[in-house]
């Protein structure tokens, strides 16, 4: 009996390059969806593996499997120290799914031409979520008739009452600019960065378009070469914003509301914090901080505890108002040490850094040196202090995350032909 190839096998091929198209449509559709999308993903992957059983030895001789690995035995112990082990243990061994997840990616996407196809998929999905982003600014509904439960400041598109379509678009533009770049397609990557980082800024996203700003002073300064083309960029740039920031609708969510936020009366730092939005789960982060400053309080904890400040807490000012205490404290950092405490913040900042610094001692050519940055600047802008983020350990965080980080890494492995040792 014939030995089946499955490298050539072309039902195979087409298969994967619908369950990973599909990708940004399961995302849209809701937690639900994107799970079963992803574990159809990993199951295929677990196949695949039973028809390459010599690739488990290249999986356990990978830098990244194993540092994600240390990263999940970590996180594991971190539920063990916290405060409500059940509530963090949940969380914490799921942390596997992810893994599970980029060594599918990286070893499923493998082919060029099974790449090239998802990635073109995938663009043609960015765009037409940026035009119902078009659509719903001018006459107030998306094209399904969603309305946004912020009207007037913040667009839904097709995520019906999530206000995450900015955070969306984001995760996925600078691997479509760069499969574009990668193919000598410059003038359509800018067409299509543009476009989408127009509709970004119109969904109201305030993180985001600050997240934008840095990526693209990130691709100005560090991978354009021409000193004309960087000053034309910034130039561009710079104006893009301000002319948008002078539209009437975008000017109220980007400078009256921030204006009003930051408008402090009270001479107390801390107070004026504790009063405003999202700011004052920092003042709350290094309460929790200061009474558990090894480890924290454990993954997924913060809010038990910030609640639980109105007795804890010596302060009683921050006793008072504990009720304003979010689920997550929305800034990656507030997160990182109120739920994971000095050393545990420590140990997953080396591991991300380790992770995303792989290719530092790699040598190859300038110009593809400089080409990769854009591959990480998803993943670099999730470690951006101040600017409110979303639950970084949250599926859906971690799913954009894990996305571009695969893309990353496939890319060294592709085109550098990278071993890890």
């Amino acid at each position: 009996m014939k030995k089946l190839n499955i490298d050539k096998n072309k039902n195979f091929e087409n298969f994967l390059i619908i369950i990973f198209s599909l990708v940004p449509v399961s995302i849209i559709s809701g937690n639900a969806v994107m799970e079963v999308n992803f574990l159809i993903i990993t199951i295929s992957f677990l196949i695949y593996l039973t028809f390459k059983k010599s690739l488990i030895d290249d999986i356990k001789k990978d830098y990244s499997v194993r540092l994600l690995i240390i990263l999940w035995i970590y996180l594991i112990f971190n539920s063990f120290l916290g405060e409500d082990l059940f509530n963090s243990i949940r969380r914490n061994v799921l942390f596997f799914k992810f893994i599970l997840i980029f060594i599918s990616f990286k070893y499923l996407l493998t082919k060029y031409d099974v790449l090239k196809k998802i990635i073109i998929c995938w663009a043609v999905i960015i765009l037409l979520v940026s035009f119902d982003i078009f659509f719903e600014f001018i006459f107030g509904f998306n094209m399904l008739g969603f309305e946004s439960p912020m009207k007037n400041e913040r667009i839904v598109s097709f995520f019906k009452d999530e206000l995450v379509v900015g955070s969306f678009l984001y995760s996925f533009i600078f691997m479509i600019i760069f499969s574009l770049i990668e193919n000598s397609k410059v003038k359509t990557a800018l067409i299509v960065g543009l476009i989408v980082s127009i509709a970004i800024i119109l969904t109201g996203e305030r993180s985001i378009v600050l997240k934008l700003l840095f990526s693209y002073l990130i691709i100005i300064f560090f991978v354009q070469k021409n000193f004309k083309t960087k000053f034309f960029s910034i130039v561009f740039t710079v104006s893009l914003f301000l002319i948008l920031l002078n539209l009437n609708v975008i000017k109220q969510r980007y400078v009256d509301q921030i204006n009003k936020d930051l408008n402090f009366e009270n001479q107390n730092w801390k107070n004026n914090l504790l009063e405003t939005k999202y700011l004052n789960q920092s003042v709350f982060s290094y309460e929790i901080l200061k009474n558990n400053f090894y480890f924290g309080v454990g993954n997924k904890n913060y809010h038990k505890a910030c609640i639980n400040l109105k007795n804890t807490s010596d302060d009683n000012y921050v006793k008072s108002m504990a009720i304003h205490c979010y689920t997550h404290p929305h800034q990656i950092y507030y997160e990182f040490f109120s739920e994971h405490g000095i050393i545990g913040t420590l140990i997953i900042l080396i591991i991300f850094y380790r992770l995303l610094f792989i290719d530092k001692k790699i040598k190859f050519s300038e110009n593809k040196k400089k080409l990769i940055i854009i591959l990480k600047i998803y993943c670099l802008s999730s470690f951006l202090p101040i600017i409110p983020t979303g639950s970084f350990f949250s599926s859906f965080q971690l799913m954009l995350f894990f996305i571009n980080y695969s893309f990353f890494y496939i890319y060294l492995e592709s085109k550098i032909n990278l071993k890890m040792t």
